[in-house]
């Protein structure tokens, strides 16, 4: 029984669910099983640091 409601993830930043900026994926499965859970976005060192600085102007207001 699968408790997912969505089989794609992407990057929630700066208050927008966005793809990867090179559009990677990562699969991930269940390891009891091997059973496909989801597909994430894989987030690049440009996204890592658009997340941070959205974090940083969040964290001023």
């Amino acid at each position: 029984m699968s408790i997912l409601t969505e089989k794609r993830y992407k990057l929630f930043i700066d208050g927008q669910w966005l793809d990867s900026s090179d559009n990677t994926t990562l699969r991930t499965t269940n390891p009891a099983n091997g059973e496909f859970l989801a597909e994430i976005a894989d987030a690049t060192n440009e996204d890592v640091d658009r997340a941070v600085k959205a974090a940083r102007k969040a964290f001023e207001t």
